[in-house]
């Protein structure tokens, strides 16, 4: 009878030592999620996106501007804007979300625009960008505040 009781007392111990490891893995599992997916480590994320957008959908642009819904994982709604250089012949530029640091996400990085604000205007017809992104096209693309734009 006393043996019983040892093994009884050995498996609480076994079961409770595998329930601990299960709630340790879990949150280390949680964490890693949330830490992955926010801050740095989550605008490279949303870079790569913008990034394989770009080797699919370059070639559509051909001069205009173009939007693209839905973009990777985090649903991104991107701008693709003519640049002026020939090395950044598109410049892709997210409507609805701010990096982590709160600013524009825009690829290449701070490229030059070309085009002008009726044709910007006209592609943002359907679009609901953030104020600080509608700020920024207007600023890099030398818009006026009166100038029709969403």
């Amino acid at each position: 009878m006393h043996g019983h009781k040892e093994t009884g007392s050995i498996a609480s111990l076994l079961l409770a030592v595998a329930a601990t490891l299960a709630i340790l893995a879990g949150g280390a599992f949680a964490f890693w999620q949330w830490f992955s997916h926010s801050g740095e480590l989550g605008d490279k994320e949303k870079y790569a996106a913008i990034q394989n957008a770009d080797a699919q959908h370059r070639h559509e642009l051909k001069g205009r501007f173009i939007v693209l819904r839905d973009v990777g994982h985090s649903h991104m709604t991107l701008l693709g804007i003519p640049g002026e250089e020939p090395a950044n012949a598109v410049v892709w530029v997210v409507l609805n979300q701010l990096s982590y640091e709160g600013r524009v996400m825009m690829v290449p990085l701070a490229a030059p625009l070309r085009g002008d604000c009726p044709r910007l205007s006209e592609a943002l017809k359907r679009e609901t960008p953030l104020p600080e992104v509608t700020a920024a096209l207007r600023r890099e693309m030398k818009c006026s505040a009166t100038a029709t734009m969403n």
